[in-house]
């Protein structure tokens, strides 16, 4: 038995076992902040055209690791998240060094916006990242790999 997962049984009513055993199986989706893959939409009050270098990033709540792209590089750190009060601030945050002069200006725009955050809010399936009570620093749109 399995906690928010649904299992495909065998004719038998037996469990399927075996390499592709994780093929026959249903996750629930996450519902807040942590266990989903966030893209990129806006980066401080502008919108991003969707691109193969458009940041992203998600939360692992079991290890408390953020993983993401920023736009060139990979990044990675941890995060103290208080879902209830909506607090959420990235710690330790670090990246690959490669460089793209073409996206240097919007890789460190997204950069100092994770670091300087403090709340956030999710209406739907949008995810605002913020600083105080000011406007939203980035607005992500939540993405279902499957």
């Amino acid at each position: 038995m399995a906690e928010n997962r649904l299992l495909h049984l065998n004719q038998n009513g037996a469990g399927i076992h075996g390499t592709l055993a994780n093929q026959y199986a249903l996750n629930k989706l996450a519902d807040g902040v942590t266990g989903r893959y966030w893209t990129l939409v806006e980066l401080n009050g502008k919108a991003l055209e969707p691109s193969p270098q458009t940041p992203y990033f998600s939360l692992d709540s079991e290890t408390g690791r953020i993983t993401g792209y920023a736009g060139c590089n990979r990044f990675f750190g941890g995060y103290e998240l208080d879902a209830a009060a909506s607090r959420l601030r990235f710690t330790q945050l670090a990246s690959t060094m490669m460089a793209c002069p073409d996206r240097r200006e919007t890789e460190a725009a997204f950069m100092d916006m994770l670091r300087s955050i403090d709340n956030f809010s999710i209406s739907d399936e949008t995810l605002s990242l913020n600083r105080a009570r000011m406007a939203p620093l980035a607005r992500f749109e939540a993405v279902y790999i499957r």
